[in-house]
């Protein structure tokens, strides 16, 4: 399956950059001002309110919601969905892959788990819902583009609610 193991993942950055920091030195790593990461942009996974990671990291290729992607193109306007956030319905975006997980391991929504992408794990912020920059919030599917705000009504509500995602 398309999936990764979040935590060792976050272990293998926390070292990578661990590594380049010693790697600089005292004089050079006191000039750092940013390191750049490119993460995987439609990942989705569940983190606990600590923010730790309580599932794998579903990649962008895992296409095992293909059902659930089908059902919602059956339910909603999909050209109205296009129109409104610039996205198809497919398996590969997050309202297909938050309906397949909540009828796979349904005991996990029991727990009120907060949807997010591998880069919101590297940046922890004290607020429960970090807001996602306006490209990756789009490829989520969930962003109405023209108003530039989350997409609600039947998308949202049909994978858990306006908080279930960022």
């Amino acid at each position: 399956a398309y999936e990764t193991d979040a935590c060792r993942l976050l272990g293998l950055v926390s070292s990578a950059v661990d590594g380049l920091l010693h790697e600089a030195g005292p004089r050079r790593r006191k000039r750092i001002q940013a390191i750049g990461i490119s993460t995987f942009w439609h990942g989705l996974v569940a983190a606990d309110e600590s923010g730790k990671p309580v599932t794998p990291l579903y990649l962008w290729a895992d296409t095992r919601s293909w059902r659930q992607s089908d059902a919602l193109r059956g339910e909603l306007d999909p050209e109205a969905i296009h129109q409104r956030t610039g996205c198809l319905i497919h398996p590969t975006y997050w309202p297909a892959k938050l309906l397949w997980l909540k009828a796979t391991p349904p005991e996990l929504w029991r727990r009120r788990p907060r949807w997010r992408r591998f880069s919101d794990l590297l940046h922890p912020r004290p607020s429960r819902t970090p807001p996602p920059g306006v490209p990756a919030a789009r490829g989520t599917r969930l962003l109405a583009a023209g108003a530039m705000r989350r997409e609600g009504g039947r998308t949202a509500s049909r994978v858990g609610g306006p908080g279930a995602a960022p």
